[in-house]
């Protein structure tokens, strides 16, 4: 048995790989954590008040010097956005070496968490999300609701791009054009102004379904 957390219709070259094997294959569907904290929780858990705009830059699960020039190019973006009241909070990975520079003077509230708040109800919570294109960056920003731009970032292993792009072809994030300060800053700017998307729903029986085959093939 072959268990995929991914959709087949978005993965079709796989699909008729794993079909020739001749194994049973279940999809189901992305799978990643989930908030714990309700919205209003999460929000007090951060200081942030009712008409603040919060905003999540996550580092991703890089240790290399793209993670953290990505950040880094992210807090010079946020000096040119212009917002009443604004919490930005950095999300740096376990894996994450280096060090992050605060820009001098910053305009608005700055947190940095590596533990604290879980990640999900960070997400759950915020009105925009920068990350990366990693598998549970995108499929946990995805569900969230919140306005997601992402930046693919190059790994051997995992075409981030080709991810990011399908996600942004589903409307659930747009592509980061350029890490150019002034070209970020107006793109986070458009969706502090767009507002919070609908949150996504996903399929929820794919992990019953897996969970049942296996206690099937346990007796």
């Amino acid at each position: 048995m072959i268990y995929v957390p991914e959709f087949p219709d978005e993965h079709p070259e796989l699909r008729a790989m794993l079909e020739e094997t001749g194994s049973e294959v279940i999809w189901t569907g992305p799978v990643h954590r989930q908030p714990v904290l309700t919205e209003g929780e999460a929000r007090v858990r951060l200081g942030a008040e009712a008409d603040t705009n919060v905003c999540v830059v996550m580092s991703g699960g890089g240790s290399g010097m793209d993670s953290q020039e990505f950040i880094q190019a992210c807090l010079k973006a946020f000096q040119r956005v212009e917002a009443g009241s604004l919490l930005v909070v950095l999300v740096v990975g376990p894996l994450m070496q280096g060090q992050v520079s605060i820009p001098g003077r910053f305009p608005h509230a700055l947190q940095v968490q590596r533990g604290g708040i879980g990640v999900p109800d960070l997400l759950g919570c915020a009105d925009v999300v920068l990350c990366r294109g990693g598998y549970g960056s995108m499929n946990e920003t995805a569900a969230s609701g919140a306005r997601v731009l992402a930046y693919p970032a190059d790994r051997g292993i995992d075409d981030q791009a080709e991810r990011v792009g399908q996600f942004a072809e589903r409307g659930v994030c747009e592509m980061i054009a350029s890490l150019d300060p002034a070209v970020l800053g107006e793109q986070i700017g458009r969706a502090l102004g767009a507002g919070r998307r609908k949150t996504v729903t996903p399929p929820s029986d794919g992990l019953e379904r897996l969970a049942d085959r296996i206690a099937q093939l346990a007796h």
